[in-house]
């Protein structure tokens, strides 16, 4: 096998650590074990903070619409309520900038990838290798640090989820709720799943986080 092919062969293994190992699946395994599992707990990284809140508001949008097909309106009403409130809560404080100006909106999870384009070369074997390891050790900064100075190209890329846009179809859920509309309630949450963006980011030029709440839902 050609020394690019083992190159290629590394690179496909790291691209599948990369996918895999998310930031945020790493630092909520960290999160459990010093049991701090509040909503407004937090990723620390040198990448982009990730707060629990976002990952929490679609689990409970997926509980809520179960207790709907369930029949359970009032603790569907209950999980609804609560996921709007920690919009409210924690939006200001991890909240990004759309980059097509559409608003603002919490970032739930990310990870890495090589940028579009990019193709390894065999200078980047041995770099790659270690950064594999390191990044299934959990060593994510590390493994950033090792490939960019070997000119491997990277992205962040940052699944984010519309504060407005999610707001809205919650407290549209909480209303269909009321009004005894489940269809319309499973709709408008189901909405909320669906809406979720990705967008890519450069390492060390992420979007700053943190807005006041009357910028983020104006009125």
């Amino acid at each position: 096998m050609s020394m690019k092919a083992n190159t290629k062969s590394v690179a496909t293994i790291v691209a599948l650590a990369l996918a895999t190992t998310s930031l945020s699946q790493i630092a909520f395994a960290e999160t459990e074990v010093s049991s701090e599992t509040e909503t407004g707990g937090e990723v620390e990284t040198q990448h982009i903070r990730i707060p629990a809140t976002g990952k929490l508001i679609l689990d409970g949008v997926r509980a809520a619409r179960l207790a709907l097909f369930d029949g359970n309106l009032d603790q569907a009403k209950e999980i609804v309520s609560a996921s709007r409130g920690a919009i409210d809560e924690h939006a200001a404080k991890f909240s990004v900038h759309l980059s097509d100006s559409k608003g603002y909106a919490l970032p739930v999870d990310s990870g890495l990838k090589f940028s579009d384009g990019f193709e390894p070369t065999d200078q980047h074997g041995a770099s790659i290798t270690q950064a594999g390891v390191m990044i299934q050790e959990g060593r994510v900064d590390e493994a950033i640090k090792v490939m960019s100075k070997a000119g491997v190209e990277l992205d962040v890329a940052v699944v984010m989820l519309p504060v407005g846009a999610t707001a809205t179809h919650l407290e549209q859920a909480l209303t269909d709720i009321e009004a005894g509309q489940i269809h319309k309630a499973n709709m408008a949450l189901k909405a909320v799943e669906t809406s979720t963006v990705i967008q890519d980011f450069k390492p060390g030029n992420l979007p700053a986080q943190g807005y006041p709440l009357a910028d983020i839902l104006p009125g």
